[in-house]
């Protein structure tokens, strides 16, 4: 004799897939409140808040997924290191600290610090 369990199987499947949802959009809500909000987002187009904009919960049940359409979401994250910004062919914008437009070939930029606002609200969720 055999027990059928497919009611139960869907059932239990139903209840993971609403529960994973929630997680995710909890997470996606958490992330809202740390995303870093710069007065000035620089060279990155955007205005403040962009960063925040950019957040994306897509799918649903156990195939959601919550990503960063920025190019520059990890560097605000994970920081950089010094690095040349070169033109193409050159690089344009106004400079607060000489009161001047300035027209260049290159920069060197100093890094960033990252913040860890994602790396540390994912790594702290605990589900059990």
């Amino acid at each position: 004799m055999a027990v059928d369990t497919r009611d139960m199987q869907r059932a239990l499947r139903a209840w993971a897939a609403g529960t994973f949802t929630r997680a995710v959009e909890e997470i996606g809500a958490e992330l809202d409140r740390v995303v870093p909000v710069s007065e000035d987002q620089g060279g990155h187009g955007g205005e403040p808040g962009h960063l925040r904009a950019k957040q994306e919960i897509s799918g649903r049940g156990l195939d959601a997924t919550i990503r960063y359409r920025a190019h520059y979401a990890s560097y605000t994250d994970e920081g950089t290191p010094p690095h040349v910004i070169e033109g193409n062919p050159f690089l344009a914008f106004y400079w607060p600290k000489v009161n001047a437009f300035v027209v260049l070939r290159s920069v060197n930029h100093p890094g960033t610090q990252g913040t860890r606002w994602w790396s540390t609200t994912m790594t702290d969720r605990t589900y059990g």
